[in-house]
């Protein structure tokens, strides 16, 4: 069983060569497409659950792929956040760092945009 084990790492270390030098090498990204394709993903969504809530987030995403709109557009164009808080609350970049962003960016939204705003989105994603 061992060797059976040890001969199906050296048979998929070697296709893994031959994958990297016939097929990987060379191969370069196309930045512009893989970029929209970041921004029209519903995925985007996720950054503003600390601000609005998941339930309404979701909302959002789903009409933006129903109308065929890039999220950060169409949340843009419904005026739920400042147009630097959207920006903040739906960096790519951001999002894909570890960690736990939601009590930061809710300071940012009581800052930014009024108490009365934050405490409605605070109450909404407590739920």
């Amino acid at each position: 069983m061992g060797h059976a084990t040890l001969e199906s790492i050296r048979l998929l270390a070697g296709a893994t060569l031959a994958f990297t030098r016939r097929c990987l090498v060379g191969m370069t990204a196309n930045v512009e497409t893989c970029n929209g394709e970041v921004e029209r993903s519903p995925a985007m969504a996720t950054g503003l659950n600390a601000y609005i809530g998941y339930e309404q987030a979701s909302k959002l995403a789903k009409e933006s792929v129903a109308t065929a709109r890039r999220f950060a557009s169409y949340a843009g164009r419904k005026k739920i956040l400042s147009e630097d808080m959207l920006e903040k609350a739906l960096d790519p970049w951001k999002m894909t760092q570890p960690g736990v962003r939601s009590r930061p960016l809710v300071a940012d939204c009581v800052a930014n945009s009024g108490k009365k705003r934050a405490e409605k989105w605070t109450s909404k994603a407590s739920r």
